[in-house]
């Protein structure tokens, strides 16, 4: 009865890993499309990443985990950053873009939820020029999330020209590399 006890649970958890591994696509990973947005401002900004993270997806924080994020913007692709909170700040003060506040998961397109922020200028410099990105990309950008867990850090995303007029078209793709582990010891 106790090894029935022990045994069972773990035989469940086993299989609803199994279960979801049959959802990855051929690189391993699981992809999904973010709901489209437009702004009239020149970014797209997650103020603090990892706390979304953490609300949002937070087996995404865990061990070697790899998140990969494709933009464009009107067909052309987007510049995306991550750099310290406070250096994006400075970086963005006064300029209008909008805030992303929540990404829910579920099927079909993640709902982005966002504020409008209302500024008065235009960027001082073009985001490829700045020097305080921790990385950054034309069209794709990929990081392990674990390695920044507990830091503020923000998501950038903009025209890589730096014009205002951002329509967002993403996706965003997790390929946890403990999955394979864990299913196979349970």
């Amino acid at each position: 009865m106790l090894l029935l006890t022990a045994g069972l649970p773990t035989l469940l958890v086993g299989g609803a890993f199994w279960a979801a591994m049959q959802h990855r696509d051929p690189g391993g990973a699981f992809t999904g499309d973010l709901q489209r947005v437009a702004t009239s401002g020149y970014a797209l900004v997650v103020d603090d990443v990892d706390r979304l993270l953490r609300d949002d997806a937070p087996f995404v924080r865990v061990g070697d985990t790899r998140l990969r994020l494709t933009a464009e913007s009107g067909g052309a692709p987007a510049f995306l950053g991550i750099a310290p909170a406070a250096d994006v700040e400075r970086y963005l003060a006064d300029v209008p873009l909008v805030a992303v506040s929540s990404i829910d998961l579920g099927t079909g397109a993640l709902p982005v939820t966002g504020n409008l922020r209302p500024g008065t200028v235009a960027p001082e410099q073009l985001p490829g020029r700045q020097g305080f990105w921790l990385k950054s990309g034309t069209g794709t950008l990929a990081w392990n999330p674990s390695e920044l867990r507990d830091t503020r850090y923000s998501l950038v995303v903009m025209n890589p020209a730096g014009q205002p007029g951002v329509r967002l078209e993403s996706t965003a793709s997790v390929l946890p590399g403990w999955l394979n582990q864990a299913t196979w010891a349970c």
